[in-house]
C-alpha cells in the first residue's frame, strides 16, 4: 500500500524559518556594520566641530579673525555637509533595519 502525504505546509514552515533566521542575520550584519562606523563619524564631525568653535575663539581672543574668516567659514560648511549627510545615511539604515519588523 502506498500512502501520499501534503508536506507543502511543512516545507513552507521551514523556508519561512530559514529566511526569518536570514534577516535576522542580515539585521545583526548591518547594524554593526552600518551603524557603527556612522556614529563614529557622527562624533567625529561634533569634535571637529567643537574644535573650530576653540580656534575661532582663539583668534577673537588674540584679534586674528579678519584674516582667517574664511578659513573658519569654510570648515563649519565642510562640517555641516558631513554632519548631514552621515545624519541622513543614518536615517536610511535605520530604515532598512526596521523593514523586518
Amino acid at each position: 500500500m502506498i500512502q501520499i502525504q501534503d508536506v507543502s505546509h511543512r516545507i513552507l514552515g521551514q523556508n519561512l524559518k530559514i529566511e526569518r533566521q536570514y534577516l535576522t542575520i542580515m539585521n545583526s550584519t548591518v547594524s554593526h556594520e552600518m551603524r557603527n562606523p556612522l556614529n563614529a563619524l557622527l562624533s567625529s564631525v561634533e569634535t571637529q566641530q567643537r574644535h573650530v568653535d576653540e580656534l575661532q575663539k582663539f583668534l577673537e581672543v588674540h584679534s586674528l579673525v579678519e584674516g582667517n574668516a574664511g578659513m573658519i567659514e569654510t570648515f563649519r560648511k565642510s562640517l555641516s555637509v558631513s554632519r548631514s549627510s552621515c545624519k541622513l545615511l543614518k536615517f536610511n539604515v535605520e530604515d532598512i533595519l526596521a523593514l523586518p519588523q
